[in-house]
């Protein structure tokens, strides 16, 4: 019995792993054609005219060695989540060697992926499969890349994170991200390989192209960066004082389209203010100087605040204090600069990226599925919006 019950298993993870050759049929044509096409491309390559200088010649290899390996890597992964035989032997191969983490192409997974190869003849596979198996078979060089991207990416994924976030601003930590990673891809090591050094100025090259440091978008990060502590320290004083620049002419704008009061009040409001003033001090020679040279200096007077006085507090705090995150800043020093507290809660309310949108997308979607077709439009916005609120606390 335990040997029937045996072939029985067997022969249906053959049916369901013959299920999907025909669907590998075509990607198996799509891998052929493609090491054919390379193989083309590089004898055309050899014949080219001497024109093409050797730096071109160099980033064109290991533009098609980074396409290489990247389609052979996914390849596999498909070819193992598709096999239930192929995937049972993986996991055991990842139990033997103490590996928790899903299958990824790295040193970790090497030796499970090398035992895959070396007994794909011992498991009872289609030849389809076998022939696929040998053509995805990694080299040297491939586990080399990998682990090269691997190194090259973790800094976004740490940054994809930290962008995503729900529990704090996150749009005023962009700038601080993008300068962070250029600064970071910058640094050349003495132990930099070819290959790390080629990726690098492939990111770099990309800076270039999607955040140009005179565009309109980074004017805005900066403008967002400039309400956020942790931001506000890497901006140059020429960024500061254009956007210090741009929140005045809006609070003036502001301040003017306001419907003027009658005299009535005009005047209950002048005699309120007269007997205000006789409680406020003088200014001292220091402010005056420094309001000569259009500056103004931090103090704890009761005098109210303008929006430059508030520009000079914020700079003072965020130079002399240690560095915190945009909540708790706010919250600690917002009395101080009222004008400046509002647009902060204006402008960082906005996420750095879709994810908290798509995700509320999500919820919206399974709660508003037809077994609950009932609810109101209004009842699902106040059921979507307090499980996020509720998941975030």
């Amino acid at each position: 019995m335990d040997t029937d019950e045996h072939e029985n298993q067997s022969n249906t993870e053959n049916a369901n792993d013959e299920a999907h050759d025909d669907d590998d049929d075509e990607e198996d044509r799509d891998l052929v054609t493609d090491s054919r096409n390379q193989e083309v491309d590089s004898d055309d390559n050899s014949d080219m005219s001497t024109d093409v200088n050797d730096e071109d010649r160099y980033v064109a290899i290991i533009k098609m060695k980074l396409a290489t390996a990247i389609q052979k890597g996914r390849s596999l992964i498909k070819l193992v989540k598709r096999s239930q035989i192929i995937t049972m032997f993986v996991d055991n191969e990842k139990k033997l060697a103490k590996i928790k983490r899903r299958l990824y192409i790295d040193l970790d997974h090497k030796p499970v992926l090398i035992s895959l190869f070396e007994n794909k003849g011992q498991l009872p596979l289609t030849s389809k499969q076998k022939e696929k198996l040998t053509l995805l078979e990694l080299s040297s060089d491939d586990y080399t890349i990998f682990n090269t991207l691997i190194e090259i990416f973790q800094p976004f994924y740490r940054a994809t994170n930290l962008l995503s976030a729900s529990k704090y601003p996150t749009i005023g930590l962009y700038l601080l991200v993008i300068r962070e990673l250029k600064e970071h891809f910058e640094k050349e090591e003495n132990n930099d390989s070819n290959l790390l050094i080629s990726l690098k100025n492939f990111i770099l090259e990309s800076f270039d192209n999607y955040f140009a440091e005179n565009g309109n978008q980074n004017f805005f990060l900066t403008l967002y960066g400039y309400f956020d502590p942790l931001c506000y320290r890497v901006l140059s004083t020429k960024e500061r004082m254009k956007v210090e620049r741009h929140l005045k002419q809006k609070h003036r704008d502001q301040t003017n389209s306001q419907p003027t009061t009658t005299m009535a009040s005009s005047t209950s409001t002048s005699s309120s203010s007269t007997n205000e003033n006789s409680s406020i001090r003088k200014p001292d020679l220091l402010q005056i100087f420094l309001k000569s040279v259009g500056k103004h200096a931090p103090t704890g007077s009761v005098f109210p605040k303008t929006l430059s006085e508030e520009f000079a507090n914020y700079a003072h705090i965020c130079k002399n204090e240690k560095a915190e995150e945009a909540v708790s800043f706010w919250r600690k020093h917002g009395e101080q600069m009222p004008l400046l507290k509002a647009l902060a809660q204006q402008y960082l309310a906005t996420p750095g990226t879709s994810v908290s949108s798509e995700s509320a997308f999500s919820t919206s979607a399974y709660v508003g599925r037809k077994e609950r077709a009932r609810l109101s439009p209004e009842n699902l916005s106040y059921t979507v919006f307090l499980k996020d609120k509720l998941q975030s606390s």
